[in-house]
């Protein structure tokens, strides 16, 4: 009886112990469905051997397996949290905090998805402090662009304004000088005269040749010579070696003479119209000089000596024996028929021409411009006998000015 009953044990073992065995090979580390499968086989042998206990192992691997993608997804959304808390980039720590929100009840999810959310609303606000800070800077830029703007405007207008403002002081300036020295000039008729000097004059010099000269039109020419104050006025400097307003410009080149001219002529309202001011020809500077008269001085008197004083010279003009060895405010002597001043004396005055020798025969309105390298000027000065400072006596110098060389203005047509 016992050997039946061992019998049937060993038969009840050997159909126990095959899938015992079947179960325990299919126990698997990375299977659910194998550790599924040796449950159900463990289950039906559960009084057999230890299969309660490997149900349990089956149960826990299963349990692990199943671990194993959350793990992954926890350690990806870690990693996306730690990069875009780096680069403060929020589309990867919005990916963090799905995942994290995914597996809310895995480890620390919870407090990541927290974290996430936390870390998220911190770099909103930055970015917001950020872009607000853009546009206060970028409203500053503009305002400060604007304002610079306005100041350049204001500037220029400013700038503008006062460059206007001077030149129409300026010509307002120029013009009424322009107006006071033609108020000074004196008009000269047309006519003609013998210019040079008889051979039996006192002091002649043999350039003196006499000869008709016609001047076929009327011009002006100043009344005084051209002051300091007058040439600073126009030009801005003064070069004069012996200072007053009032006195004679000198150390004038010829070219800075011209100059003057041509700055003045810029001025028009006030000159007779079809006219300009310029340097007088020697022909209309003798003609104005002798005034009608035909004597060595204008006012139909000679000199009496070439070297010594001359008490005839003394009446009209400034020279060696009266100067004290400077020049005078224009105007202190008599003047001619005409009311012209100072062509005795005080300072040289250029004329347009260049110099030359006079015709034999008879001329009309002549104008040596093109012979010869120096410029012609008249009337003798503070520093010269009285032979040199002769309605007929002339010379020649190079453009440039010298202490005791000035120059009288014309208003002449306009060829």
């Amino acid at each position: 009886e016992d050997s039946r009953n061992r019998i049937l044990q060993c038969e009840n073992n050997i159909k126990q112990i095959r899938p015992y065995d079947e179960a325990c090979n299919l126990i698997s580390v990375d299977n659910i469905e194998s550790n599924e499968k040796a449950i159900k086989i463990f289950e039906s042998i559960i009084d057999f051997k230890d299969s309660k206990e490997k149900i349990n192992i089956c149960e826990q691997n299963i349990n692990l397996i199943k671990e194993i993608p959350k793990e992954k997804k926890y350690q990806e959304a870690c990693s996306l949290m730690s990069s875009c808390i780096l680069g403060n980039r929020v589309s990867d720590l919005e990916e963090a905090y799905s995942i994290f929100e995914q597996l809310i009840n895995y480890k620390d999810s919870l407090i990541k998805c927290e974290e996430c959310k936390n870390k998220i609303k911190e770099i909103e606000e930055e970015r917001i402090r950020t872009e607000q800070k853009r546009i206060e800077e970028k409203k500053e830029k503009r305002k400060n662009i604007l304002i610079s703007f306005f100041a350049i405007a204001f500037a220029v207008i400013f700038i503008v304004v006062a460059y206007f403002s001077i030149e129409i002081l300026e010509w307002y300036r120029l013009e009424n000088l322009t107006n006071e020295i033609v108020n000074n000039m004196i008009k000269c008729p047309a006519g003609k005269f013998v210019m040079g000097s008889p051979s039996n004059e006192l002091g002649r010099n043999n350039n003196e040749q006499q000869h008709n000269v016609v001047i076929s039109k009327p011009f002006y020419i100043s009344k005084y010579e051209v002051t300091q104050k007058e040439f600073e006025t126009v030009t801005g400097y003064n070069p004069s070696f012996f200072k007053g307003d009032d006195r004679p410009a000198e150390s004038i080149g010829w070219n800075d003479a011209i100059k003057f001219c041509e700055i003045l002529n810029k001025y028009t309202n006030n000159i007779p119209h079809g006219y300009k001011f310029d340097l007088p020809t020697e022909a209309q500077w003798e003609y104005a000089c002798r005034a009608g008269t035909t004597s060595s001085l204008n006012s139909g008197k000679n000199i009496t000596s070439e070297t010594d004083n001359c008490s005839n010279l003394d009446e009209v003009g400034w020279y060696y024996g009266n100067s004290d060895s400077t020049t005078h405010p224009v105007g202190q002597k008599k003047p001619n028929d005409w009311g012209i001043y100072d062509m005795h004396g005080n300072v040289w005055e250029w004329c347009k021409d260049r110099y030359g020798n006079y015709p034999s025969s008879s001329v009309t309105d002549p104008l040596d411009s093109t012979s010869g390298s120096l410029r012609v000027y008249r009337g003798g000065s503070w520093s010269n006998r009285a032979r040199f400072c002769r309605s007929a006596f002339r010379i020649s110098f190079p453009d440039y000015g010298n202490e005791s060389l000035g120059f009288r203005l014309v208003l002449v047509p306009i060829e």
